[in-house]
């Protein structure tokens, strides 16, 4: 098995080829970098690097490298500032051991199976309209999670290899990290054997800590910004910065900018 680093850069990259593939944009991978040549979905990176090492150049030829333009930087190794870009936002990769299945949960999980149910996850989400009910399969799984008959949480559950990515994770209300340690248990059932893999930052990060995550390395997104933008996001000055679908997006748990 390839390294954990290197399995939770390659699902990261899967899981935003997936949904770039769901959109009808053209996708190509080589050893060093995951891309499409058109622009990528709101919350999604044009470009994901493979492997450390890559230049500015290569990562930058093949993709639409205009104004709004993102990079997935997943060893935090590059400097495309020459080019224009500004950092969006630092991040660590984490890992964790498959939880204990028959742990109890403190919140009644669904599987995301009916567009009912789908509308229901995109809305408490927020920000992932990227993600279509087609893209739910055995190898990924959207979760909601209810209390008293009310949407407090949800999360996205993506193989790869053999390792599974969490992401989009959002509490509504309640603790979040009782939600995080709900998460792993779900995996941990869904996916038997199966370590789980993510990235995080800032108070997410804190909170995956404390469900068992451990760092393994950084990473970086790197953004150009259109002129009349400034630091807001890719649509709208008053845009929210949400971090998770493959993620320009802001997570409902805090509220730091991250992609996916």
């Amino acid at each position: 098995m390839a390294s954990l680093l290197d399995a939770a850069v390659a699902n990261n990259a899967q899981w935003c080829d997936g949904v770039c593939r769901h959109a009808g944009l053209p996708v190509a991978a080589d050893r060093r970098l995951w891309w499409t040549a058109a622009r990528s979905p709101d919350n999604y990176p044009d470009a994901v690097t493979l492997k450390p090492g890559a230049s500015g150049e290569e990562i930058l030829a093949p993709v639409d490298s205009s104004p709004g333009c993102s990079v997935k930087d997943s060893f935090s190794d590059l400097d495309l500032r020459p080019w224009g870009f500004r950092v969006l936002f630092d991040a660590r990769w984490v890992s964790r051991a498959p939880g204990d299945p028959e742990r109890p949960l403190g919140m009644e999980w669904r599987t995301v199976s009916s567009p009912s149910e789908h509308s229901a996850w995109a809305d408490g989400h927020g920000a992932a309209s990227a993600i279509g009910l087609d893209l739910v399969g055995p190898d990924l799984q959207l979760l909601t999670a209810y209390r008293h008959g009310r949407l407090v949480a949800g999360a996205a559950l993506s193989v790869a290899g053999e390792v599974v990515g969490v992401s989009n994770l959002f509490a509504l209300e309640g603790n979040a990290a009782e939600v995080w340690a709900d998460v792993v248990t779900v995996a941990s059932r869904s996916f038997p054997g199966l370590t789980m893999v993510g990235y995080e930052q800032g108070e997410d990060l804190a909170v995956a800590a404390v469900a068992g995550f451990v760092p393994l390395g950084p990473l970086r997104v790197w953004m150009l910004w259109p002129p009349d933008l400034g630091r807001a996001g890719r649509s709208g000055g008053a845009q929210r910065v949400v971090r998770r679908s493959d993620r320009l997006w802001t997570s409902r748990v805090s509220s730091p900018p991250k992609l996916e």
